[in-house]
């Protein structure tokens, strides 16, 4: 074969490839056009909400155990570190459950205290749930007391604020549908995420497409026990998010 026929034949070869390549970088611009704009308008909202940040960081954490137990009262509590420790735990979750009543996500009566009374950790335990998450776990009464009870929140330690609230108790409980949604919108004002402009409530409760979260509040009743559970969560856990640097996500279904 001479040169002229090689060069035709490649001429020939990149006409026919010229109109595929030309729709395929035309593709290729309008996907990341439009990721582009998506991730702006999520960054936008990760640096106005550190907690958004901390919940996407968890996905990272490899340690994923219970450890560094404090229990309140303990005797075992015996140097001031620990002590101090115990103390700061006490005022911190002191101070975001009075938000959590002033915001009406939880009342004095569920939690059994006065309505002029100020909350405060008096008994339970405290740890750490993997490297960020701190859990205060507490039981007002024993099975045998044939009125079982007990409430646990996970606090988010790098914003202090509490993530997560369930109250499971023999005593039924009754909300409606109407009450959960409500329970859910206080969540959202109290975590200060009120400002994000598209939430929708669904079925899954309320949720944001430009923040990726989910905010809800379930009710379950297994016959013997009633467990009411209020928490934000990543919108489709099982959505993949990658961190590309300590400020940079893409969020992906």
């Amino acid at each position: 074969m001479n040169k002229r026929a090689i060069m035709l034949g490649a001429v020939l070869f990149a006409s026919l490839c010229l109109p595929f390549a030309i729709i395929k970088l035309k593709d290729l611009y309008t996907f990341h056009h439009s990721v582009s704009i998506a991730d702006t308008k999520t960054q936008e909202i990760l640096a106005a909400h550190p907690i958004i940040t901390s919940l996407y960081e968890k996905q990272y954490e490899t340690d994923k155990t219970l450890h560094d137990e404090l229990v309140i009262g303990s005797a075992q509590i015996d140097t001031q570190d620990e002590q101090d420790a115990l103390k700061q735990l006490q005022e911190q979750f002191s101070a975001q459950i009075d938000q959590l009543i002033q915001h009406q996500v939880l009342t004095a009566d569920l939690l059994e205290i006065d309505a002029e009374e100020e909350y405060e950790p008096t008994f339970g335990t405290f740890s750490r749930w993997g490297e960020s998450d701190i859990l205060l776990q507490q039981i007002y009464r024993m099975w045998e007391d044939q009125d079982y009870k007990s409430v646990d929140y996970t606090m988010d330690e790098q914003t202090g604020k509490i993530t997560r609230i369930e109250i499971s108790q023999q005593k039924q409980m009754t909300y409606t549908e109407a009450q959960l949604k409500e329970l859910s919108m206080r969540m959202i004002r109290y975590l200060e995420l009120d400002d994000i402009e598209d939430w929708v409530y669904t079925r899954y409760g309320y949720e944001s497409s430009q923040a990726k979260l989910n905010v809800n509040s379930t009710l379950d009743d297994d016959g013997e026990t009633c467990a009411l559970r209020i928490a934000v969560e990543l919108q489709g856990s099982g959505g993949s998010i990658r961190m590309l640097d300590q400020d940079i996500y893409i969020i992906g279904g």
